[in-house]
């Protein structure tokens, strides 16, 4: 798989609480833009940051095939569920604590 990764952690530093997640994405999505917003939001007022990676999905086959028409999606690394868009603070926090 071929993709651009950039590492984006809140803060600059990485707690206890946090969890690990993808955040699906291409370049010139506005939605992905909102979606970013929205988690540096609950960041900022949330016990648990959400820490992730952003990869695009236009240089992956496999990648624009699934997630194509559902970006942006938030990728939960340890049971592989995601958080399709649209999402707001509320069902962030939700899924962080296991939701979906």
């Amino acid at each position: 798989m071929v993709a651009s990764l950039i590492i984006a952690h809140p803060f600059g530093h990485q707690s206890e609480s946090v969890l690990d997640y993808i955040l699906y994405h291409t370049l010139g999505c506005h939605l992905c833009e909102l979606a970013e917003e929205v988690i540096s939001d609950f960041n900022r007022t949330a016990d648990d940051r959400v820490v992730y990676v952003k990869t695009d999905i236009a240089s992956d086959d496999d990648l624009v095939q699934r997630f194509g028409i559902r970006i942006p999606v938030l990728y939960r690394i340890n049971d592989q569920r995601c958080l399709d868009w649209p999402f707001n603070t509320v069902s962030l926090q939700s899924f962080v604590h296991g939701g979906y």
